[in-house]
């Protein structure tokens, strides 16, 4: 559940992978949300991997299309994160992630950079996040960067704390958020 000025969105997402080697997985995600009060759910699907570099580094890469119900909006989009553990509790998260949105009336790159601290206690399923997140649009339809801060308190069903891909948890991307958080979807 997310709040925006255009109206809060529920959203649920799922992965599907597999881990053929030790330190790697590959799969498939999804993600289905609706915006309360309006005319609009959209979806989007892809493929992802993640693979260890080293004890406390991880990088990760996906892309997928979405559709939208209103006005019939696709996008395209990918990104790329890392995943860096500090220390047994503390790991700096980031990425980035292009979408383009090309349609009649709307025709831009969005790009969308965030950088989170995470702490979790080892062993421990609850973690405190913080972070910044930084989005634009560029092209035709541009608009100006906007930047805001996020703090999250999540509950895992198990243990998951780490940046080896085996036990982090993947981060299921929206390419539609940012347009709707601006009113222009």
């Amino acid at each position: 559940w997310i709040e925006t000025n255009s109206g809060a969105v529920g959203r649920i997402g799922g992965h599907l992978y597999m881990t053929p080697i030790v330190g790697q997985k590959y799969g498939l995600f999804g993600v289905v949300g609706d915006v309360n009060g309006r005319d609009l759910t959209y979806a989007a699907v892809g493929i992802e991997g993640m693979f260890e570099v080293s004890d406390d580094l991880a990088l990760g890469g996906y892309v997928g299309a979405g559709v939208g119900s209103a006005d019939g909006l696709d996008v395209i989009f990918a990104g790329v994160e890392a995943t860096y553990n500090v220390t047994d509790a503390l790991r700096l998260d980031g990425g980035v992630q292009f979408t383009e949105y090309d349609e009649v009336g709307l025709q831009a790159i969005g790009t969308e950079a965030r950088l989170n601290v995470r702490y979790s206690p080892q062993g421990q399923p609850f973690a405190v996040t913080a972070g910044v997140v930084q989005d634009m649009l560029t092209g035709p339809n541009g608009d100006a960067a906007q930047t805001r801060g996020e703090i999250k308190l999540s509950w895992s069903l198990g243990t998951i704390n780490g940046a080896e891909p085996v036990s982090r948890q993947l981060r299921t991307p929206d390419p539609f958020l940012p347009l709707i958080r601006r009113g222009i979807y």
